[in-house]
């Protein structure tokens, strides 16, 4: 088989294993809006927000802009497109099949990032939990003791 050939054939595994997990996601969410519907978990109104998203669809999951991205991710974006209009906190949780703990811990690392740490580090995270805590005095002692060493 020429190099040409194998390349080619990467791209085909590429492709099917996108459209795998796709079908995969859009199987999961048709089974999560089954078991919600079929225990009356939240309402009529909050299921039809989620079903209109598109998720049980494979061609509505993936990674391009304005797609539920397929897999554990997408749950996120469930739960941050699900608009509060009618839909109760909970009912959001219940939707996203997601937790407090796992909200909380994702808008921390985002908040970690935005600032240029590293959330997955214990030494980054320490350090940005040690930086938040510091009166703003403290800080710009620090800045100014960080900028004498640029200098030297």
């Amino acid at each position: 088989m020429s190099k040409k050939n194998r390349q080619h054939g990467s791209g085909d595994k590429k492709i099917r294993d996108q459209i795998a997990e796709q079908r995969q996601s859009a199987t999961f969410w048709r089974d999560h809006i089954n078991g919600l519907y079929n225990e009356g978990l939240v309402s009529d109104w909050a299921l039809q927000k989620l079903i209109n998203l598109g998720v049980t669809k494979a061609d509505n999951l993936g990674h391009q802009v304005g797609k539920i991205r397929p897999g554990y991710p997408g749950r996120y974006d469930v739960y941050y497109s699900i608009s509060m209009e009618g839909v109760t906190e909970a009912e959001r949780f219940l939707l996203s099949a997601l937790s407090v703990d796992e909200i909380i811990i994702l808008e921390r690392d985002v908040r970690v990032k935005e600032t240029g740490f590293n959330p997955n580090d214990p030494d980054e995270l320490a350090e940005f939990y040690r930086i938040r805590r510091m009166p703003p005095d403290e800080i710009k002692r620090e800045l100014e003791y960080l900028e004498s060493l640029l200098a030297s």
